[in-house]
């Protein structure tokens, strides 16, 4: 017990932890310091340091039944005075009131309070000494002792642009909460205020995130940075990427730069919470939206009227599809080529879509983007304030589990359809049309060689092997040959030969005719076809090839004109029909 020495009685009342100081206590220091936030722009709470003595003495008949001494009351102090978090009971002493961890006012907001040190001085042997005991406790700066929510905010900005002028912003931030004890644990983690931190993501930007919780649960460091994408154009929407190729070609061969082979291809990555196959409704966005502008009239009624032919509307066919699953990972490879039929050079760039803006936005995209821009991420992990307990000696515990929970679950799946293909209007379904017109003149001559009736004379009769040394160079003509005679027919024969190959989709291929030429009647003499379909995608693709033999009736007295090309379009030629 306490023992009154003489001092100067005290007023109110300090209790610590079960622990109340006599009437002999004094007050040494009372110190309140204010702790800024990291920019100091605001004090996050004020440390208060309370510095008091008392003197400690044991009767004599205390002494005689324990020799201990004070060394009992120490004992108590000290397993009572130096126990951190433990309720703060000090009124009526001349400052500010402190009525800490009693569950009816104010707590701690670091986990206090925090003793710092208990000094002990012998004053009388084993009978009386004096002790100083220090005592931190940290508190809000308004006097309702708000004790919960957050204590600090800021964040820093940096901006990076590359070579390119593309954008990166970087923002590094904090937050600290009020870290207040609840028994052997703590009432909050600064991880739950995750979601509290705002900042807009930015259209046409990607954002990564790192978040880091300090050892004493109360601040929560992290850094957003939001990445400029290098594109013109947004991505589909529901897809955390999208890198497409679209390629066009002609051959100068059959429908030169009247057909075109188009391949669109690329990769697909696809967020973990929607079905990979999500990928194909992207890469339909893309390949719909292009494979559309094919009908486009790209020519002005009067740019078709001044080339002398009327509106022709192209058409598409899809070729090939190959699809390609990374099966551990979120991306699809693929490649769809198609053909189109009937595009001018100077349509193809409007009726390809080529450089045309896709469908979507950035805006809509980012739209779609939450969860992957969310502060949790797909695996939701979070830090639960309830697996968190206080270690000390004294409480001989063990290291607790540590659970960092997720609420994660794995997308369904679903199936997409698969546009099919369709056919062609006629003029605009030939892949390739070869035409060859060969003309053959005979124009009656007969030659008449008459044979001799002796043999022919040997031109050389005693020399070796090889030339004749004594032959002179030059021509040499034997005047001794017998005569030809040459007679002529009652008139020329003019044949006509028409030869050629085509490729047709979804038409079958009829034969070329030609009824007149070059203002001459004709008669078909001969006629070598062969026709076979050689592909069917959705379309029957045909193919055909022949010689066609004609005899005019009188020689032709005009120009005679290019064979007919269908695939060009130009020309004029009589068709069989399909």
């Amino acid at each position: 017990m306490a023992a009154d020495v003489g001092l100067p009685a005290a007023t109110g009342e300090l209790t610590y932890n079960g622990y109340t100081f006599g009437s002999t206590m004094l007050v040494r220091n009372v110190s309140a310091v204010p702790v800024y936030n990291d920019n100091t722009t605001e004090v996050k709470y004020v440390r208060y340091s309370l510095t008091v003595e008392d003197v400690l003495a044991v009767t004599d008949a205390e002494a005689e039944s324990d020799s201990r001494g004070t060394g009992v009351l120490l004992n108590n102090a000290y397993s009572r005075l130096l126990d951190p978090g433990k309720p703060l009971y000090y009124v009526d002493k001349g400052f500010r009131d402190f009525t800490i961890n009693t569950g009816s006012d104010a707590f701690d907001v670091v986990y206090g309070p925090l003793p710092q040190m208990l000094e002990y001085q012998p004053i009388g042997n084993n009978r009386a000494c004096r002790i100083v005991w220090q005592i931190v406790v940290h508190l809000a700066r308004c006097l309702n002792s708000a004790d919960e929510g957050l204590a600090a905010f800021g964040y820093g900005v940096t901006w990076a642009l590359d070579t390119e002028g593309m954008t990166t912003r970087t923002i590094n931030g904090y937050l600290e909460i009020a870290g207040s004890r609840n028994g052997d644990g703590i009432f909050e983690s600064a991880d739950s205020y995750r979601e509290r931190i705002l900042i807009s993501s930015l259209p046409g930007f990607r954002r990564s995130q790192t978040y880091s919780l300090s050892a004493d649960y109360r601040k929560l460091t992290w850094t957003i940075t939001d990445t400029e994408i290098p594109s013109p154009f947004g991505f589909p929407t529901n897809v955390v990427d999208m890198q497409a190729t679209h390629t066009i070609s002609s051959s100068t061969r059959g429908a030169a730069f009247q057909n075109w082979n188009c391949t669109l291809s690329g990769t697909v990555k696809t967020p973990f919470n929607l079905p990979k196959s999500i990928a194909w409704t992207a890469i339909q966005s893309v390949l719909g939206d292009r494979i559309r502008r094919v009908g486009e009239n790209a020519l002005t009624q009067t740019q078709n009227e001044d080339d002398g032919e009327k509106p022709k509307k192209s058409q598409y066919l899809i070729t090939s599809v190959s699809i390609s699953e990374d099966i551990y990972s979120f991306v699809t490879r693929f490649s769809v080529g198609y053909t189109i039929y009937g595009a001018k050079l100077e349509e193809i760039f409007v009726k390809s879509g080529l450089w045309r803006r896709p469908p979507g936005s950035f805006s809509e995209w980012q739209a779609t983007m939450s969860d992957v821009f969310g502060a949790r991420g797909f695996a939701n992990l979070f830090h639960d304030e309830s697996d968190v307990i206080i270690i000390d000696l004294c409480g001989n515990q063990d290291i607790p589990p540590i659970e960092m929970f997720s609420t994660k679950t794995e997308p369904s799946d679903f199936l997409v359809a698969f546009p099919l293909n369709k056919c062609p209007e006629p003029e605009s379904s030939w892949m390739e049309y070869s035409l060859e017109l060969n003309i053959k003149s005979d124009n009656g001559t007969i030659v008449h060689r008459v044979l001799e009736q002796d043999d022919l004379p040997k031109t050389s009769e005693n020399v070796p092997d090889g030339f004749d040394p004594g032959q002179e160079a030059g021509l040499f003509f034997d005047g001794t040959q017998p005569s030809m005679y040459v007679q002529q027919t009652g008139g020329p024969k003019y044949e006509v030969f028409i030869t050629g190959h085509a490729v047709r989709v979804g038409h079958k291929i009829p034969l070329p005719r030609i009824k007149k030429i070059a203002g001459r009647e004709v008669t078909e003499t001969t006629q070598d076809v062969s026709q076979k379909i050689i592909e069917n995608k959705g379309c029957a693709i045909y193919a055909a090839k022949w010689t066609i033999g004609y005899v005019i009736d009188k020689p032709p007295d005009q120009l005679i004109e290019f064979p007919y090309d269908p695939a060009a379009n130009k020309g004029k030629l009589e068709e069989d029909g399909e």
